[in-house]
């Protein structure tokens, strides 16, 4: 049976660009230009050891894949985390269950040791995506099979100890739906989940949905954006004045596909959007709103690009002005893996942590790693942390902590020898490889004092 093992632990893209070296470790040497260049391609030297952190923990075993896709911080410091399991699985309950896919869920303390898990089977499950929490409900969303072999998207409430109490379910009678992201609205009481819808066969080109959704389950409206050529909305954030940022890519003739973000109104109509083509493809995953230091709105986006051929991939930060929808900056961040920009978390100090995730390694020699880096509104880097675990480790979401540390939710590549396995004297033991849920508290940056902001 498997068991829960715990450690807690106390491109170049554009020719004429220059390149610099960022410390792998959580330095911080703060910049006392306030000019702003204007594009950067930044070469991240590679880490040798990772980064301290507050905690972490492993979650899993060699009989069973887990990993978890959000999370929660409650009033008492606990983390709740949602995500998946496959495979053998035994709770705290004593239950143990095998074979396919589950939710999982689970709440760890503040040293990260596991107070209640939960696996639950939902019908038809293909991915959990998402957590929220509104008032003492977990709200969490999951793509499921639908009719007609076309996906639906599955929404449960479970109260604080991780029971379901209801679930309701978003279909659509000619697309394939995917929930593609999801936040808490601007009242605190509903939620905002975008949507991509699929044609399944082909005949209409993919696009967008946003929908809002009651702490009940109940649709309160809903908008699609169809600008023409196939499009995905990827990421969701609040905005300015009550209003959303919605970020993703849109085809392009090429056969590419360009990075896209939107303002949207207090009722999700556009209010502006930018199309923004860089190489082959270029995706837009978060972003976040930014005063500057003359009172103009901003927002601050993250993603990542490829070269032409396809061959590198990079990720990507900038910022556009939201008034002549013009960028300010952008900065090119590459290293020995091909990096994803995962998260953007604001700080209210002018400084921002921006989560890494490295997908698919350019060279077979290193182990993927997450990246936190610490940024201003110039796109000045005041410090970097890289954090490891296992043969590898992958961030999936960012969220803040009860001592505002920064909260990493993922999960490992993990090795187990294989007791049951018969070998030779002379040979190697024989290894079970996994992926466990990761969860790491990095603690929250320094103080910043902006000097370029009287």
């Amino acid at each position: 049976m498997a068991q829960r093992y715990f450690f807690p632990k106390a491109i170049l893209f554009l020719l004429g660009l220059f390149l610099c070296t960022v410390a792998p470790l959580g330095t911080y040497a703060y910049a006392q230009s306030c000019e702003t260049s204007y594009e950067v391609v930044l070469k991240l030297r590679e880490p040798r050891i990772g980064s301290y952190n507050v905690w972490d923990a492993n979650y899993g075993g060699p009989l069973g894949d887990e990993k978890f896709v959000g999370g929660v911080t409650l009033e008492s410091g606990n983390v709740v985390l949602a995500g998946e399991v496959s495979g053998l699985f035994q709770g705290r309950d004593g239950k143990t269950n095998t074979g396919k896919q589950r939710l999982l869920l689970t709440m760890l303390d503040r040293r990260g040791r596991v107070l209640w898990d939960r696996a639950l089977d939902i019908e038809n499950l293909l991915a959990v995506r998402h957590m929220q929490k509104i008032g003492a409900q977990f709200i969490i969303a999951a793509d499921v099979g639908g009719t007609r072999s076309r996906g639906a998207i599955w929404i449960g409430m479970f109260d604080q100890e991780g029971e379901l109490l209801k679930h309701t379910k978003l279909d659509h009678k000619e697309m394939s739906l995917s929930a593609a992201a999801m936040i808490t609205a601007h009242d605190g009481k509903s939620l905002m989940l975008a949507v991509s819808a699929t044609d399944i066969s082909g005949k209409v080109p993919d696009y967008g949905l946003v929908y809002n959704v009651s702490a009940s389950g109940k649709v309160l409206g809903s908008r699609a954006y169809r600008p023409g050529p196939a499009s995905n909305i990827k990421g969701l954030s609040l905005g300015a004045n009550g209003g959303y940022i919605a970020t993703g890519w849109m085809a392009n003739e090429q056969g590419g596909q360009n990075g896209w973000i939107m303002g949207l109104g207090p009722q999700t109509t556009i209010l502006w959007q930018k199309e923004i083509p860089r190489g082959r493809f270029a995706h837009v995953h978060d972003a976040a709103p930014v005063k500057n230091a003359y009172g103009r709105d901003q927002i601050m986006a993250l993603g990542e690009v490829s070269t032409a051929g396809g061959e590198q991939k990079a990720a990507w930060l900038f910022m556009i002005d939201t008034l002549n929808k013009e960028l300010v900056w952008q900065r090119y961040f590459t290293d020995v893996h091909k990096l994803s920009g995962r998260a953007i978390m604001a700080h209210g100090d002018n400084q921002y942590s921006v989560m890494l995730d490295s997908d698919g390694k350019q060279s077979a020699q290193y182990d993927e790693f997450v990246r936190l880096l610490s940024v201003n509104e110039r796109g000045t880097i005041l410090g970097a942390q890289n954090y490891f675990q296992g043969r590898g480790a992958h961030g999936l979401a960012l969220f803040e902590g009860f001592n505002r540390e920064r909260m990493i939710a993922g999960y490992s590549n993990a090795e187990y020898i294989d007791e049951m396995a018969s070998v030779a004297p002379d040979e190697d033991p024989k290894k079970i490889k996994s992926h466990d849920g990761w969860v790491i508290a990095a603690p929250r940056p320094n103080s910043y004092n902006d000097p370029c902001r009287r």
